[in-house]
């Protein structure tokens, strides 16, 4: 869902990625057992575009899209 929602804003508008993007992109548990996946981006309209997605063991435990307008 979160991809999808993604590609159909780029679709949309033009998304530049924010600065946490850089930093907070992808971070693994010491245990390699646990992925965070998250994306920010803004655009003209869009004060913030988050999405956080948490992934354990080839499963994705949760799944979060957020947007300020």
């Amino acid at each position: 869902f979160v991809r999808t929602a993604l590609e159909q804003t780029r679709l949309r508008t033009a998304l530049t990625p924010h600065p946490s993007q850089e930093k907070f992109r992808l971070i693994r548990a010491n245990d390699d057992a646990a992925v965070l996946d998250a994306l920010s981006f803004t655009a003209p309209k869009i004060r913030l575009l988050r999405s956080l997605t948490v992934e354990k063991k080839n499963s994705v435990q949760g799944s979060r899209l957020c947007c300020f307008l």
